[in-house]
């Protein structure tokens, strides 16, 4: 075993640690806002995860034979974390248990599979305490025990692929228990175990003080996707992605009823699974919105119908929902687009406002001021709001592409960086946030970077469209990522700044010849673009 390299985590982790209680967002965030809960291996009992924001406490439930041997059983509440970072908990079990090695702890894997490389700081019923790992898949796990019993906080901490174990007791400071070096990637899943040692049996286990010190800024990198074949999972695991982006939803409701249930999201979730990722966030479908954006006469029921969609998806561990306010929600020369050639033969989406500015109205739309149309949001928005604030699920609308103030008849909102916060000001919900399409925002001809740091600075950004653009309204072209008119290395160093953490995906790109569905070698190169920017930024000190 090495000793640590980095010997300042007495006093300053023990600093960083109260200041971390009190600020970081993650502890003000439900379980399914910040870490994930599932059961490891198929124990034969499930497991299952509460918090108490009231007291930012966390209580797991968990059974499974052991972590130990080739495979583990137990029951895991935990994050993907790229990158270095530190992982702090007090805990305890709850009750007299039954089983002296029932394990509570924190813990690394490279992957959710039962016999993944991994390594955890384990505290046993009996008090034992110990440093365990796995070297490679499906091998033996080893274990070092502790001096120490019965710590009351306990921590591990990445720095590059070496892995620490430290322990306090009685308010000591942070006593080494000495390293591990595992051979995994740049993101592995951290957080909180509890595992029986018995499958007839479930026990509990309360943490409390969870400090998640992230060093390496990572937001989510995926990309948006229509559905889960294996052809787009398979290609979104191989770029990296650990969350799955479904923007098209229209296929999910299979029986016509108009709202999701959790049956319906429950088989989308698996299958995410079986491919190492998690279902991040879906698409409120447009045709359920259409009624709430004309004032028909069932608005009401269509937002009982999207309010209960929404709580479905926060039992399924849905994070966050994009949503779109367009009822002219277009893409052909009806609306202004147009294609042109770019570089290499490729082609490129372009807006010309003139092809449609003197269009008569869309005859099913009709003529829709602007007053109207947001009176009509901040009505919807009033019971949405509250259904995603009671499901823990963060709502995103999408700002209107392209961003002029009228089309056809239809006046359109938030097509400003003033309009956007004073929507946020007006739907004053921790739900509320908004999707920074950076490609509509580059359109308005406002200040990007300086819309970053207003909506970020507010925490108001849940979702990025991460897209390059050249000209804006009345006339401008869809780019390459790399050719557009704004600096994409200043705008990510200004998402780092903000501290932005959410989805970030590359939207749609030009067509480049002999590319297959969704456009996927464009936007191959788009997020290889991304995640090269993500490391620019946080090798700038």
């Amino acid at each position: 075993m090495k000793a640590p390299r980095n010997k300042r985590h007495n006093f300053l982790l023990v600093i960083i640690s109260v200041a971390l209680a009190v600020s970081h967002p993650l502890l003000a965030q439900k379980p399914n806002s910040g870490f994930r809960s599932e059961d490891i291996g198929d124990p034969k009992l499930a497991g299952k995860i509460e918090y108490k924001e009231s007291s930012q406490r966390f209580k797991i439930s968990g059974s499974g034979y052991n972590i130990w041997n080739e495979h583990d059983e137990f029951h895991f509440a935990y994050q993907a974390v790229e990158g270095d970072f530190v992982l702090s908990a007090n805990l305890k079990f709850l009750g007299k248990g039954v089983e002296a090695h029932r394990k509570s702890g924190l813990m690394v894997r490279d992957s959710k599979k039962s016999e993944s490389i991994s390594m955890n700081g384990s505290v046993h019923g009996d008090g034992l305490t110990a440093l365990q790992y796995r070297k490679a898949t499906s091998g033996n796990m080893s274990g070092e025990p502790s001096e120490i019993k019965s710590p009351e906080r306990i921590q591990i901490e990445r720095q590059g692929n070496e892995f620490f174990f430290r322990v306090s007791k009685d308010g000591s400071p942070w006593i080494d228990q000495g390293s591990v070096e595992l051979n995994v990637g740049n993101t592995v899943y951290a957080g909180m175990f509890v595992c029986s040692h018995n499958p007839e049996v479930i026990e509990k286990a309360e943490f409390w003080n969870v400090q998640l010190e992230k060093k390496y800024w990572s937001p989510i990198i995926s990309e948006n996707v229509g559905n889960v074949d294996k052809s787009t999972l398979s290609w979104l695991a191989q770029l990296g992605a650990k969350w799955v982006v479904l923007q098209g939803t229209d296929w999910v409701d299979t029986e016509g009823k108009g709202y999701w249930t959790p049956a319906d999201i429950e088989p989308i979730q698996k299958r995410c699974r079986e491919f190492g990722m998690e279902l991040y966030s879906m698409m409120i479908p447009l045709s359920w919105i259409i009624s709430p954006m004309l004032e028909k006469p069932d608005r009401d029921k269509q937002i009982e119908n999207i309010c209960r969609s929404i709580r479905a998806a926060g039992e399924q561990g849905i994070q966050m929902m994009e949503w779109r306010w367009s009822p002219d929600f277009k893409w052909g020369d009806d609306v202004g687009y147009y294609e042109v050639e770019g570089r290499g033969g490729a082609t490129y989406k372009a807006f010309d406002y003139s092809i449609a500015k003197n269009k008569p109205s869309f005859p099913e739309l009709g003529i829709i001021s602007r007053e109207q149309m947001w009176d009509r949001l901040i009505y919807f928005c009033g019971p949405v709001m509250k259904a995603a604030e009671e499901a823990g699920v963060k709502m995103s609308l999408h700002p209107k592409d392209p961003p002029v103030k009228e089309m056809r008849g239809i006046a359109r909102v938030l097509t400003n960086t003033d309009e956007i916060i004073a929507f946020l000001d007006a739907v004053d919900s921790p739900a509320n946030g908004f999707t920074f399409c950076q490609g509509t925002v580059t359109e308005m001809g406002v200040d990007v970077i300086d819309a970053i740091r207003r909506i970020g600075g507010r925490g108001k950004i849940n979702h990025v469209h991460f897209r390059a653009v050249r000209g804006q309204v009345p006339n401008y072209v869809e780019t390459f990522i790399d050719e557009g008119d704004v600096d994409m290395l200043e705008a990510i160093k200004a998402f780092k700044e903000v501290k932005y953490t959410g989805s970030l995906v590359s939207d749609h790109t030009p067509k480049i010849t002999g590319d297959i569905e969704f456009g996927k070698l464009g936007r191959s190169f788009s997020h290889g673009y991304i995640r090269a920017l993500v490391h620019a930024a946080n090798a700038e000190q």
